[in-house]
């Protein structure tokens, strides 16, 4: 499993194990890659005064 190299963690691996299917993948995309899904919506669930 990758890491974001953060010292900084939102989620905790199990959690982002749930979490990790319901994003978008590169595997049928064409074109430029998505970027590394666990550190964008960690860096929104950090931003997010609510969380």
């Amino acid at each position: 499993m990758r890491t974001t190299g953060s010292r900084y963690r939102v989620f905790t691996d199990e959690q982002w194990e749930w979490i990790a299917p319901l994003l978008p993948s590169n595997e049928v995309r064409r074109g430029h890659p998505f970027g590394d899904n666990r550190r964008v919506v960690e860096g929104i669930a950090h931003r997010d005064p609510v969380a």
